[in-house]
């Protein structure tokens, strides 16, 4: 089953809808406001009448916890407007984190987000939002995944952003394909145990780059 996985954001009152420019895969391309850039892989990956899962990472804490509610909100407006173009389905796995950044923390998120994962998944991340480990936990997770769960694929990780010059009100954001980077990773356990005396070069032409 595609399963979307995305961090609800801690913005307060700057998180707002934009157009996302796909600045290095077409395959991303929405033309809709969305305030989350995973709406985007959605918006291209799924079709009309399949069911999809969608497990949003919410922040809890005294402060955090009431920015990320009014966020998730938005976020399952967007959603549903998105759910009623298409006509898909959609089924909510909330996974909660704590607001404190502790390593029993992160590991419990971690925890968690392995264990919605099942056999024949297709998988696809935003990193875009939440406090800083909370992309490496998601990336150790697809990582867990792709690696020990049973014919699991990761099919889109993805990161949207505002660029740092846009002025204010600006509705122009951008989203970067970052699947890439998961396969870096994902290989260079592989390329360290092979003791290439050019491994730079193998991991370029694995990913069909130059130099």
């Amino acid at each position: 089953m595609k399963k979307f996985i995305t961090t609800i954001s801690l913005q307060g009152n700057d998180l707002n809808p934009m157009y996302y420019n796909a600045m290095d895969n077409e395959s991303l391309i929405c033309n809709k406001k969305i305030a989350f850039p995973i709406l985007a892989t959605i918006n291209n990956f799924v079709s009309k009448n399949e069911k999809i899962i969608i497990v949003p990472v919410i922040i809890k804490g005294k402060i955090d916890g009431e920015v990320s509610n009014k966020n998730y909100e938005l976020f399952l407006e967007e959603l549903e407007e998105m759910k009623n173009d298409i006509g898909f389905e959609y089924d909510l796995l909330p996974v909660y984190k704590n607001g404190d950044e502790t390593v029993d923390t992160q590991i419990k998120l971690f925890s968690k987000l392995i264990g919605v994962v099942e056999k024949d998944d297709e998988l696809f991340a935003c990193l875009t939002y939440g406090t800083k480990p909370i992309p490496i936990i998601i990336n150790m997770a697809l990582n867990y995944a792709y690696k020990v769960k049973e014919n699991v694929e990761i099919k889109k990780v993805v990161y949207g952003a505002r660029p740092w010059n846009a002025p204010p009100g600006s509705d122009i954001g951008e989203i970067y394909d970052v699947t890439p980077l998961f396969y870096i990773d994902s290989a260079i356990n592989s390329l360290a145990k092979l003791k290439l005396t050019n491994p730079e070069d193998a991991l370029r032409a694995m990913l069909g780059v130059e130099g």
